[in-house]
């Protein structure tokens, strides 16, 4: 289950890494990590002279376009997105009806344990059972954006035609993102791959992790604090300035996802992490159901 569930993440933060290229048109036709895909980013936010957030989000300046590189807004990738990210929800939902089945199963040993005077493993058992489950309904949280994607195509259509003339050769780009919103899109990446790569190594439980895992809890807290703070500052900027009403929308749009990113995030480092300051409040690594049927990871 552990490497199901791993795998999943890694599959989810390469599919946002596609979704930033489509989404922010950034064009390169080589397929290359997303520090690159940044950096490039990073030049074009640089275009604008004592960068400010106002300026992020409404300024008119367009960034120099590649030559031979037209904007290209077409159904498929965004439809492909969709698609796998629904591939990705199914495997997730088989994991949690896993989890689900196990933990019915073990209702049936309930009068045993009782009556050996073990009823506190099987409540164990049970804890465990539930944090992995809204573990992977938090997993699950993370890839709906994905799929909701789709549903932002005719504002991006319509945005290109508006931005874009028929004449004009320049690369026109919708929305300019704050360097610190694209580093923190950067890092929550980064955390899907650092938890994943923690689940699949399924040798070592969760709980010898510690120091990742509260680094970890760290970047998220710090990332989720600082997606709320553009989101509030946003809301501030369009009441008192003029503005471009499609490229609000757009970037409004981004910055809600990506707190939905962080969100959920925060509650699968809390149910999968070690407690803090030494609460016993995770089950026993010890406790496992009798042989029969699929088993709940050790951890």
């Amino acid at each position: 289950m552990r490497k199901n569930l791993a795998k999943a993440l890694s599959e989810t933060a390469d599919m946002y890494e596609r979704v930033v290229e489509i989404y922010l048109n950034v064009q390169d036709p080589s397929p290359t990590a997303l520090n690159e895909m940044l950096t490039v980013a990073h030049r074009r936010v640089s275009v604008v002279p004592h960068f400010s957030f106002g300026e992020a989000i409404f300024s008119t300046v367009n960034p120099e376009r590649p030559t031979g590189h037209r904007p290209t807004w077409s159904r498929d990738p965004i439809s492909d997105l969709s698609n796998k990210a629904l591939g990705v929800l199914t495997k997730l939902q088989t994991e949690s009806t896993r989890v689900r089945n196990v933990a019915n199963e073990a209702y049936l040993y309930a009068p045993f344990r009782i009556f050996h005077r073990d009823e506190n493993r099987w409540q164990q058992h049970q804890s465990r059972a539930k944090r992995y489950s809204e573990a992977i309904e938090a997993m699950k949280r993370i890839v709906w954006p994905v799929v909701s994607y789709r549903l932002m195509l005719p504002l991006i259509r319509m945005a290109s035609v508006l931005q874009a003339g028929d004449d004009d050769p320049s690369f026109s780009e919708r929305i300019t993102l704050t360097a610190l919103t694209l580093e923190s899109f950067k890092n929550s990446l980064r955390v899907m791959r650092q938890v994943a790569d923690i689940l699949r190594n399924d040798k070592r439980k969760l709980s010898e992790y510690p120091h990742e895992w509260a680094e970890i809890r760290r970047v998220v807290i710090a990332g989720k604090r600082q997606i709320q703070r553009e989101l509030e500052q946003t809301i501030e900027v369009s009441v008192f300035s003029q503005a471009d009403g499609l490229k609000l929308l757009s970037y409004y749009a981004f910055l809600v996802r990506c707190y939905f990113i962080w969100e959920e995030l925060y509650t699968v480092v809390e149910k999968l992490s070690p407690p803090l300051d030494g609460q016993n409040t995770q089950p026993s690594e010890e406790y496992v159901l009798p042989q029969r049927g699929p088993q709940l990871p050790t951890e």
